[in-house]
């Protein structure tokens, strides 16, 4: 399954972000990121050592995205005006698809112009919550959010969930949300020691079968584990997205496996054919039933890990960004560049 936010029963249109293609619910800390302009001669292919900018956005994509300044005067004003951007938004970008080659770039382009208007479009709402009045409909609204933005940080959505009412925290809904909001913190893994599970049994690529301490090993400093399926949309994305990043980032720090929950054997390795990642891939038995995913207590994918040398679990999120940005000297940086 596409790792999501449970259904809440609410009345507001502005869960249309959803179906663009690789959007995906949940929501982390951050802070407001920095844009740089880039000129437009200046390549944006990652070389060995440069910095990598994680969220590249082509200038074309700008005007189509939400303007956070605009005061609106209700939550209905501000419903149709993202109803309306948005299916500008998302005209425009299904034109995008059909003129360009579908190159490693193209695929990153696209996916930060999502990112980067669903990161304005939370503001936005959020910001109308924060005017509205504190009912059962709104303190549900705070859960709809994203793993992928940079702007709205968790904890203001729990400091505004705890000025509700009681009544209202405590109604179904309420313990929901903030059931929702708690997880998105990604901390009930932290520093779990995956080499409890050195003995579990997974197959490689080439027919043969490993124990997971065979994953775990490494000689660098730290280790990413990305959970994933030939299936899932969102994993096929952000797997192209690190591909095209990987040539140009500082892999003496870092190593990558790919998991997969794959119940068919053929679909999967026809998907690593294809894709011809460089990193070692694996497949875990029974899908989302396999011991180390029940351990791990996570949903849907993708899910990825940062595991350090003492395969200890460092950082955990659905955003391979997140993870990567973790890393202490990875030539990445969080800013926007506007190419």
């Amino acid at each position: 399954m596409n790792y999501s936010v449970l259904s809440l029963r609410i009345p507001f249109s502005c869960i249309f972000f959803l179906i663009l293609p690789g959007f995906i619910a949940g929501c982390q800390n951050s802070t407001e990121p920095a844009i740089k302009i880039r000129p437009g001669n200046t390549p944006l292919l990652p070389t060995a050592q440069k910095t990598i900018a994680l969220y590249p956005i082509d200038s074309s994509y700008l005007p189509y995205m939400p303007d956070t300044s605009i005061k609106f005067a209700d939550q209905k004003a501000a419903r149709d005006y993202l109803l309306s951007l948005f299916g500008k938004f998302y005209s425009f970008q299904q034109a995008q698809q059909k003129t360009q080659i579908d190159t490693a770039y193209s695929i990153v382009k696209q996916r930060t112009a999502q990112i980067f208007f669903q990161e304005r479009e939370e503001v936005i709402r959020f910001n109308m919550g924060l005017k509205s009045e504190k009912n059962i409909q709104n303190i549900a609204m705070l859960s709809i959010c994203s793993p992928f933005s940079r702007i709205v940080p968790l904890q203001e959505r729990i400091k505004f969930y705890n000025t509700f009412p009681g009544g209202i925290k405590n109604s179904s809904i309420g313990k929901k949300t903030l059931s929702i909001l708690t997880s998105y913190l990604f901390t009930d893994n932290h520093q779990k020691d995956l080499s409890t599970f050195k003995n579990l049994a997974v197959q490689k690529n080439n027919n043969t079968t490993t124990l997971f301490a065979d994953v775990l090993a490494t000689g660098k400093p730290y280790l990413i584990l990305i959970f994933g399926a030939s299936w899932c949309g969102p994993c096929i994305t952000e797997e192209r997205v690190l591909k095209y990043w990987s040539t140009g980032l500082d892999t003496s720090l870092f190593d990558i496996r790919l998991l997969s929950i794959d119940k068919n054997e053929e679909k999967w390795k026809k998907y690593l054919a294809k894709e011809a990642f460089t990193w070692d891939a694996y497949r875990l038995s029974n899908s989302m039933d396999n011991p180390l995913v029940k351990a791990l207590n996570f949903e849907g994918i993708p899910m990825n890990f940062l595991v350090d040398q003492q395969s200890k679990i460092v950082a955990q999120n659905t955003d391979i960004r997140k993870i990567l940005l973790q890393i202490p000297g990875l030539n990445v940086s969080a800013e926007t560049v506007v190419k």
